[in-house]
């Protein structure tokens, strides 16, 4: 039995320690690409392309509308609870915009009697093209693949944040 939860011990660590690495580089890869950006602003058209995952997509916005919203994200400095820490215009339709997002997450462990469990503060990290395409008047929010539930959970409630903002569709 203490052979068992010291197994589960050890296998706990191994998963808090890719944890840690991977949040570590998820910040790295971040304020990189930001840097490399702010040094070049004509690589933000490469990383834009990236963003290719639709997360949001409104059909019949008004072209006024939309660039209005653009421009207004394009200079901010938080979405509700997301707080932007790069904006790039691409031009008049596309901005680019990298974001983090403060959140509680719940850390289960074994221990000496029984698994543990607590709340921790994470801090996720998440980039997104917002775009107006004028010749379909349709307004699109992309990102990368989100890969846990927390991902998707964030990317929708950044998309919610933005489309909230838009008058709604005329039937």
């Amino acid at each position: 039995m203490e052979i068992l939860l010291g197994v589960l011990l050890v296998a706990s660590l191994i998963v808090i320690a890719v944890r840690k690495f991977s949040a570590m580089a998820n910040v790295t890869s971040h304020a990189i690409a930001i840097a490399l950006m702010k040094r070049n602003p004509r690589r933000a058209y490469r990383f834009a392309d990236r963003l290719d995952i639709p997360i949001e997509r409104r059909e019949a916005v008004a072209a006024d509308e939309a660039r209005q919203l653009i421009q207004k994200l394009a200079h901010c400095s938080s979405v509700k609870a997301f707080t932007v820490r790069h904006t790039q215009l691409l031009d008049d339709n596309r901005v680019l915009m990298f974001t983090s997002v403060k959140y509680s997450d719940l850390e289960v462990m074994p221990g000496r009697h029984g698994m543990v469990s607590y709340d921790v503060k994470r801090t996720a990290f998440h980039e997104f093209l917002i775009q107006y395409n004028p010749a379909t008047a349709t307004f699109l929010i992309n990102s990368d693949l989100f890969t846990t539930t927390h991902e998707r959970l964030h990317k929708n409630e950044f998309t919610r944040s933005i489309t909230s903002l838009l008058t709604p569709a005329r039937a």
